[in-house]
């Protein structure tokens, strides 16, 4: 993917390589979809606000120019079992969703072995449905919003669990206290006036 902070410099080289690549791919790789990850040199996420702008911009040049079907992986810098986890997933699907892309399943804790929950890609796939017709200017307050709750955790972002903690093993369900996480912050956002099905 096009790093911000490396040979694309910043947010609006990342932008413009981000989105090259989709032609790239398509031209010279005879690609059939395309999967950006644009990502922060330094954090190793695409949560960030500079990098959210970049992910709206380029999948709104995307979809409106090519026919192509646009698949945005996300890369939260904090792990499951976390507020913050959540609230990267969510912001990261709300901006990609109304820009015209569709949504990969979601990396967690910059991408750490044994650190993917079952729970946050889920949550993703709910926002993206509601974000699904939504304005973006509405779209843009809730990510605004998501973002005062997580930012400036970014350089120093909670691990979270391991996914093996996250997961009773016999069963495969979610433990406990994760469970209760997800719910608590479905409903902040369902509080915040977003209709999760």
């Amino acid at each position: 993917g096009a790093l911000l902070g490396g040979l694309c410099g910043g947010p609006e080289g990342t932008a413009v390589v981000n989105t090259a690549y989709s032609f790239q791919g398509l031209l010279v790789q005879r690609g059939v979809v395309y999967h950006p990850y644009p990502l922060h040199l330094r954090y190793v996420c695409n949560s960030g606000r500079d990098l959210l702008w970049v992910i709206s911009v380029a999948s709104q040049a995307i979809s409106r120019n090519t026919r192509m079907p646009l698949l945005d992986l996300s890369y939260a810098s904090a792990g499951p079992t976390t507020r913050m986890g959540f609230y990267e997933a969510a912001a990261i699907a709300a901006a990609s969703v109304v820009s015209g892309a569709s949504l990969e399943v979601q990396g967690q804790a910059k991408a750490a072995i044994d650190h993917l929950g079952p729970l946050e890609p889920r949550f993703a796939v709910e926002i993206a449905h509601a974000a699904a017709g939504m304005r973006r200017a509405d779209a843009n307050d809730l990510v605004r919003s998501l973002l005062s709750r997580y930012e400036e955790e970014i350089p120093n972002p909670p691990e979270g669990k391991k996914s093996q903690e996250c997961i009773d093993i016999k069963t495969g369900a979610p433990v406990k206290q994760y469970l209760q996480l997800y719910n608590e912050i479905r409903k902040e956002v369902e509080d915040y006036g977003i209709q999760l099905r």
